[in-house]
């Protein structure tokens, strides 16, 4: 159960990762975020 938890909450905060790189997403940056993001 608590393991179960501890995946949620990882979820979670990728989740608002995801969130936070998409809002930071404006103009010119878009490929470089892009060409970043596929290449890690």
């Amino acid at each position: 159960m608590e393991q179960k938890q501890e995946v949620i909450s990882s979820i979670r905060d990728n989740v608002h990762r995801t969130e936070v790189i998409k809002a930071n997403i404006t103009g010119s940056n878009t490929l470089d975020l892009i060409i970043n993001y596929t290449q890690t």
